[in-house]
């Protein structure tokens, strides 16, 4: 491998991490910032593997970077806003993400912004960041469900002028059941892809079968068809061959009718001379 290969260190640093070998898959990371300091995906990779490795310090240090060499990777102010609402700053995640979203409006940032309010006990911002999020689901990640059923929950509450108490834990969200949807939209795809399959095959078999049928009817008829050429060739053949002899037949005829006269005419003229020699 080639040592000056960010890209080989960094894709061997994901098989390591997938693996669970996260000693090395950080090794391949640093590797990949010392080729390129500003790579923010290495950083965000030794952020995931710090924060699994119960080093959130570490963590949140990573993170920082990966936000400043890039400031849209969303899942960077994910991981952030979850640090922070564990230890409970919330301050410094609060300026964050409003600088953020002040730049572009993302659907998940406005969740993360909308967590952190009913962290702190805010109904009327948790209920507005909500409404941003589902107003900007094609660029939200979390499930869109969760979402609205919180959505209506602030609701109902806001309506009968309810408040909600701040959070001393933080609630996360479910995921299992996104991950559910996933797994049985997954199913879904392959029966389709199998269905597709067997479609497939039946229709290969039935062109197979008319491929042969008509394979059939044309050796069929190249046979009629060779049948009768041969036929006509040898009717023609033979014409040509009485054509043939008979032309040499009366071509010798007349070859044979030549020499005669032309002898008769020698041994005429022969005759003739000697009749003079005998005269004189």
């Amino acid at each position: 491998m080639n040592p000056k290969d960010l890209y080989a260190h960094f894709y061997l640093g994901n098989i390591y991490q997938q693996s669970g070998l996260t000693n090395f898959a950080a090794e391949s990371y640093k590797k990949v910032i010392e080729i390129s300091p500003d790579y923010s995906w290495a950083y965000y990779n030794l952020a995931s593997i710090s924060y699994t490795n119960g080093d959130v310090e570490g963590a949140k240090e990573y993170l920082k970077l990966t936000i400043e060499y890039n400031s849209t990777d969303t899942e960077a102010y994910k991981l952030y806003t979850k640090i922070c609402l564990k230890q409970g700053e919330t301050d410094e995640i609060l300026e964050l993400l409003h600088s953020a979203l002040d730049v572009e409006e993302n659907g998940d940032l406005f969740y993360c912004l909308a967590r952190v309010y009913k962290f702190i006990g805010e109904a009327d911002e948790y209920y507005e960041n909500l409404k941003s999020a589902i107003n900007n689901q094609y660029t939200l990640t979390f499930p869109l469900d969760t979402v609205k059923q919180e959505f209506e929950y602030i609701k109902d509450k806001l309506g009968k002028d309810e408040t909600i108490e701040p959070e001393k834990i933080m609630d996360e969200y479910d995921s299992d059941e996104e991950g559910e949807e996933d797994s049985s939209k997954e199913d879904e795809e392959e029966e389709e892809f199998s269905e597709d399959d067997s479609d497939e095959d039946e229709y290969s078999d039935e062109s197979e079968e008319e491929y042969e049928e008509e394979d059939d009817e044309n050796s069929e008829y190249e046979d009629e068809y060779s049948d009768d050429e041969f036929e006509e060739d040898g009717v023609d053949e033979e014409e040509n061959s009485d054509e043939n002899i008979d032309e040499d037949e009366t071509s010798s005829d007349e070859y044979s009718e030549e020499e005669d006269e032309y002898e008769d005419d020698e041994y005429s003229e022969d005759d003739e001379d000697e009749q003079d020699e005998d005269e004189e």
